[in-house]
């Protein structure tokens, strides 16, 4: 999580540009990037959807454009009238985009943001919101239970899509959502926690070509202490769906991988696929 504004993080960055600006009657200064819309605009209670850059000068301090999913904000029942930034929200509608000069020194006393020392007292942060979605706490709950389904229903078709057309039956493991198919059998020692394991592991983004992770191209084969935490968090699963000197592939939801954010090479909701080939206990 970005630590710039505690309330705030995933908007848009557009550069700072001089004049033009309006200003409220309390002194915050403001300025439509297009001209205000009739979209329906936040009240106390509210939650909005939103993303949002802040720079000092030239220097981007925070920019949440380009991530996966935009940031989420609950407004207290009687926002601080005194919170420049709150105030800023609550003067927006949804699909409006505007940018505000904001004191660094007022942000820091009324937020707890944490200045960056090339930061200046008295200096003017420029803040630029775009504003997506306004929902009560109950529409809100109805948004998050469908972006959830829909994710899951992704999972599920990307799945079962691999499946058929790779002609393999797999297992689900309820508990991990991880979907397993042994090719190479016959083990008979079950592989534990507390376990040490050398394998031979491949993976890749599910539809996507090319390796991110192949150990039998690197030379050498990869050793895990089972029941330890590792990236990505499937690693601590997949050895224990197999026996001493068993083979399997793996489909991997988003969540047992690298998540929302992804790494480099993998995108955000990325779903996985694994290939475990002769795993040994040591």
């Amino acid at each position: 999580m970005k630590r710039s504004i505690p309330f705030l993080t995933p908007l848009l960055i557009l550069s700072a540009c001089g004049g033009g600006y309006d200003k409220t009657e309390t002194g915050l200064r403001y300025k439509f990037l297009k001209e205000p819309g009739k979209g329906h605009k936040p009240r106390g209670g509210d939650v909005v959807l939103m993303e949002y850059t802040m720079a000092s000068g030239d220097s981007v301090l925070v920019s949440t454009y380009g991530d996966p999913d935009p940031h989420v904000l609950e407004l207290p029942s009687t926002p601080p009238a005194q919170n420049e930034l709150m105030q800023a929200i609550l003067m927006m509608g949804e699909g409006d985009s505007a940018r505000f000069l904001i004191s660094s020194d007022s942000l820091e006393q009324r937020t707890g943001w944490e200045r960056p020392a090339f930061v200046t007292k008295g200096s003017d942060l420029t803040v630029t919101i775009a504003l997506k979605r306004t929902l009560s706490k109950e529409a809100f709950r109805k948004y998050q239970w469908e972006d959830y389904m829909n994710k899951r229903l992704r999972i599920k078709k990307q799945f079962d899509d691999y499946a058929a057309k790779s002609g393999m039956n797999f297992t689900l493991d309820s508990a991990t959502g991880i979907r397993y198919h042994v090719f190479k059998g016959g083990g008979s020692i079950p592989i534990t926690d507390g376990q040490r394991v050398s394998m031979h592991v491949s993976g890749k983004v599910l539809g996507m070509e090319g390796d991110f992770l192949n150990t039998r191209m690197e030379g050498r084969k990869m050793e895990l202490e089972l029941g330890k935490d590792y990236q990505p968090e499937a690693m601590r699963h997949m050895p224990k769906f197999l026996k001493d000197g068993e083979s399997g592939i793996f489909l991997v939801p988003f969540d047992m991988g690298y998540g929302k954010t992804g790494r480099y090479g993998i995108p955000p909701y990325a779903n996985l696929i694994f290939e475990i080939n002769d795993i040994r206990i040591q």
